[in-house]
């Protein structure tokens, strides 16, 4: 997580200003935070960030997949954790399902979907000429980023300045590893629920969702999100899959 980045994160529990204390800061890069807390002062709402992944979520969607008292115990005398609680509500079991689904092995998803040469061909074609369009000194969203398939190369072309999230602890993992061995240390990937972001109204020129869309029970519910988050004259991107009859020919 790069530590100016909170400006753009807001409290989902209260809707006020986030900050952030580090614990941990990224050997390569100072800006980047690799452990720490982001915190609320206003309503006392905390989310821990680990491996550079500030946790903007309901806690019930991470706890399986992260030790919280190990967390909580190895940093107690960094931050007054006894004064904050973490967000806890209700999780939806449908999205608990996709998260443990693209959690259990995303190395997979790379090897099955972002390198085939189907998929390759269709992001190369859809992609690139999205990028082309964005204006210099973009503030871009990558919605349900998955591994960085989209992020990584918006990052590379250089139009501006590009964050990433998905609901998938184990994507963002993954992510984050590409990006290490791609040379990228710019990009803040977060884990959060693309139906409520920690996000400020306002602040973005783009915001693409690049197949995700149909994973998803409220595909309004992202794109009022969205419309939310994106600077007037902002653009919004989405792709979706389809029945193609060209499929078969790169399969071969």
């Amino acid at each position: 997580m790069n530590k100016s980045d909170i400006s753009f994160f807001s409290c989902l529990s209260c809707g006020k200003d986030l900050h952030v204390e580090a614990f941990e800061i990224n050997n390569n890069n100072e800006a980047n935070l690799e452990t720490g807390v982001v915190y609320c002062q206003s309503c006392k709402t905390m989310y821990p960030v680990s491996e550079g992944i500030p946790f903007l979520i309901d806690c019930g969607y991470y706890i399986k997949s992260f030790d919280t008292d190990s967390f909580f115990t190895r940093w107690r005398d960094k931050f007054p954790f006894e004064e904050y609680r973490l967000l806890k509500g209700k999780t939806d079991s449908g999205k608990f399902r996709q998260l443990e689904f693209f959690n259990d092995d995303p190395k997979a998803y790379d090897d099955k979907v972002s390198h085939s040469s189907f998929w390759m061909a269709n992001d190369w074609n859809t992609l690139h000429r999205w990028i082309a369009e964005f204006p210099e000194n973009s503030i871009i969203l990558d919605m349900g980023c998955g591994t960085g398939r989209c992020t990584i190369p918006i990052a590379q072309k250089g139009k501006g300045h590009v964050i990433g999230t998905d609901i998938s602890i184990g994507m963002l993992r993954r992510a984050i590893l590409k990006c290490a061995e791609a040379g990228l240390d710019n990009i803040t990937f977060f884990l959060s629920d693309a139906e409520q972001l920690p996000l400020k109204a306002g602040k973005f020129t783009t915001v693409i969702s690049f197949g995700m869309l149909h994973h998803v029970e409220d595909p309004a519910a992202i794109i009022k999100q969205s419309w939310k988050i994106l600077k007037k004259g902002g653009v919004f991107y989405a792709l979706e899959n389809n029945m193609s009859p060209l499929r078969p020919v790169f399969d071969m």
